[in-house]
């Protein structure tokens, strides 16, 4: 089940891939309102939900949605911050977690089940058939793909924005682009790697300041473009973290 969290103030929504196990439970109360609240590196919002069974955990990892009990509250991780008390981890966001840093505190949310877009279903469609988890939010009342993969343990998450002109993909935040001189040496070594190795992908800044990863063609070859990105990414995740 794919549940979809639309922000009313900022025309942006995100979607979260429900736990097998949760999706009962899930279905009897969406659709349904709430305010999000932000904490840290957190995003979360009250829900209908009583109560869920499950084992309960201390650690949470970005990207991941959890249940938190004392708040019967959804909580969606996009940093290094850690859950208050024990949640149950219900879930996990198909976008790249970076796009929840532009909710803030008060926002009005909508909950529903998510529907893939019909204007890119075709698209969604021939990412599916590359083993994409994929779905179409909203962003700033555009909707857009974002898609989901799993490549050798690592969760590589991607954004396609398609556009007149062709499409744009672009990866999760890596890191907060810095012009410190030492940063900079780190980056154009990072940059030859993704270069030496992949065809179109290039390493990027964001219009948000975060280092990605982004290639750019036409909608006929976005398969090829997401593939090369989420595989770029997936190169520099390794020498950034590992």
């Amino acid at each position: 089940m794919l549940l979809e969290v639309i922000d009313k103030e900022k025309e942006t929504s995100f979607v979260i891939e429900v736990r097998d196990e949760y999706v009962e439970a899930v279905s009897r109360v969406v659709p349904f309102k709430s305010t999000a609240k932000t904490w840290k590196e957190e995003v979360y919002f009250e829900t209908p939900i009583a109560s869920l069974a499950g084992t309960e955990v201390r650690r949470v990892e970005r990207g991941r949605v959890y249940f938190w009990p004392p708040g019967r509250a959804m909580c969606m991780f996009y940093g290094l911050s850690q859950i208050y008390t024990p949640g149950i981890e219900i879930g996990t966001l198909v976008d790249p977690p970076n796009r929840l840093v532009n909710v803030s505190d008060g926002d009005e949310v909508e909950v529903v089940e998510h529907r893939i877009s019909k204007e890119l279903s075709d698209i969604a469609d021939r990412l599916s058939g590359e083993g994409f988890r994929v779905a179409t939010p909203l962003d700033q009342g555009v909707r857009v793909v974002t898609a989901l993969k799993v490549i050798s343990g690592d969760e590589i998450r991607l954004t396609i924005f398609v556009e007149d002109y062709g499409v744009h993909v672009e990866s999760e935040a890596l890191a907060k682009y810095s012009s410190n001189l030492s940063d900079l040496i780190h980056l154009n070594k990072l940059k030859r790697v993704v270069e030496s190795l992949t065809d179109m992908a290039r390493l990027d800044v964001s219009e948000e300041e975060y280092v990605v990863v982004t290639a750019c063609g036409d909608r006929k070859e976005v398969a090829e473009l997401v593939n090369e990105v989420a595989r770029a990414t997936w190169l520099v995740k390794r020498s950034l973290f590992y």
